[in-house]
């Protein structure tokens, strides 16, 4: 499947965000089992609208209001793993739809890129001839170029009460017209059969590394996320503090010169790594190396390594930690497009997602961290992720993570 992206990011960033779908079948490991996924978390609804709505903030649409049909675009359109069921369509909805009977939610499914650029385009010629947009809600792949057209709608406390339980830096990132539902960061997974303590900062896990030689080793970065994390965090190291937010925001190329010094790191770990310099090509291949005792830790993504540990597609003994200061990782989000005729069902819609009834649903079912601060997650939720309930560093922009990847094939794996 596709996955949704941060809304600040272009197309080419997709594969940071993994979700629901994760293939764990593609690893082809022993042990599958059953998705334990079960709405068990979930926090108990209110027994009445009035009260719903005064749980979440207010401002909700009226139980008196006439019923309204919203419509949201998404990217996560195929079965979560280990179960029959789609996110929006069996999960999310249909919580919503109980809570609020007078709006039904029609989800429509974006089958690839092309129909995610066909949609655009219909979405900014209704704009721009005043007409109703074709869909209410999306929080697919367009919403970068959504938010550089100012075609989302401002979301403000009285649309969705429950913003301000959300980190306002994720808030600043998309000019206020999308906010975040859920997030993932990129983790490190160990077997803790051979690993008693892990390393808790990106210095002791590289002399890790170098004291457990061909224990370790991470996918490219062209091919997956987590390893594009990982040499982001190594050659990071030597971006000085006030150009940090840059690599996430904009593009300044002469910015790169800091990262050589990271690339020599990496180039010198080399020997160290797996097979004397072996990286696996993909997120889920690194993964497969971890479940077959080949290594002992690799870096992997929040709730992909979650969804497949639910599933028993890698030992019980494998646990996941996090790096202090953390590794990159970041939100999706979900924007009220301009031109909707509900706006208020919508932001209704929107403001659910972020109450604990929701969120308990994206954790259990997507493994995914909550839209919220941790802080206000149900407890249920901040007990399950436990050692990695943190925040993460912001994730590159994608002009810099496709320099980043040319690079490191140019000074370490031609190395």
């Amino acid at each position: 499947m596709r996955t949704s992206q941060v809304s600040v990011r272009t197309k080419n960033s997709r594969k940071y965000w993994l979700a629901a779908g994760l293939s764990v079948a593609t690893l082809g490991l022993a042990g599958c089992g059953n998705s334990s996924s079960s709405a068990g978390n979930a926090a108990p609804l209110p027994t009445s609208a009035k009260a719903l709505t005064k749980a979440q903030g207010g401002n909700g649409y009226p139980a008196s209001a006439k019923p309204v049909t919203i419509t949201i675009n998404t990217d996560l359109d195929d079965p979560i793993a280990g179960t029959n069921k789609r996110v929006y369509q069996d999960v999310f909805v249909p919580q919503f739809e109980k809570a609020y009977p007078n709006i039904h939610v029609k989800v429509i499914d974006s089958k690839d890129n092309s129909a995610d650029q066909a949609l655009y385009s219909r979405i900014i010629a209704a704009q721009h001839s005043h007409a109703a947009s074709p869909v209410d809600i999306t929080d697919s792949s367009i919403l970068p170029q959504m938010i550089q057209q100012n075609a989302g709608v401002k979301i403000t406390p009285v649309d969705v009460p429950l913003m301000k339980q959300v980190d306002p830096t994720l808030l600043k990132a998309t000019k206020y017209l999308a906010i975040p539902y859920r997030g993932s960061s990129v983790v490190l997974a160990y077997n803790s059969a051979f690993v008693k303590s892990p390393p808790t900062t990106l210095s002791g896990l590289l002399s890790w590394i170098r004291q457990h030689p061909g224990k370790f080793t991470y996918n490219t970065p062209s091919s997956g996320g987590s390893g594009e994390g990982f040499v982001q965090a190594i050659v990071n190291q030597n971006v000085p503090a006030s150009k940090e937010n840059t690599f996430a925001t904009g593009y300044e190329p002469s910015l790169e010169s800091y990262w050589e010094k990271g690339f020599k790191t990496l180039a010198a770990l080399r020997p160290y790594i797996y097979h004397k310099g072996f990286y696996p090509d993909g997120n889920n291949a690194a993964l497969q190396l971890l479940a077959n005792s080949s290594v002992w830790m690799v870096p992997a993504w929040s709730d992909g390594a979650s969804s497949t540990m639910a599933q028993h597609q890698l030992p019980s003994t494998v646990k996941l930690s996090q790096l202090s200061p953390p590794l990159p990782g970041g939100p999706a989000d979900l924007m009220v497009v301009k031109g909707s005729k509900h706006q208020r069902a919508a932001f209704t819609f929107i403001n659910y997602m972020l109450s604990q009834p929701e969120q308990a649903l994206v954790a259990d079912y997507m493994k995914g961290y909550p839209g919220v601060e941790w802080k206000y997650a149900p407890a249920a939720v901040r007990k399950e992720f436990g050692a990695i309930a943190k925040s993460y560093a912001p994730a590159w922009a994608s002009q810099f993570n496709n320099d980043l990847s040319q690079k490191w094939q140019d000074n370490v794996a031609a190395g």
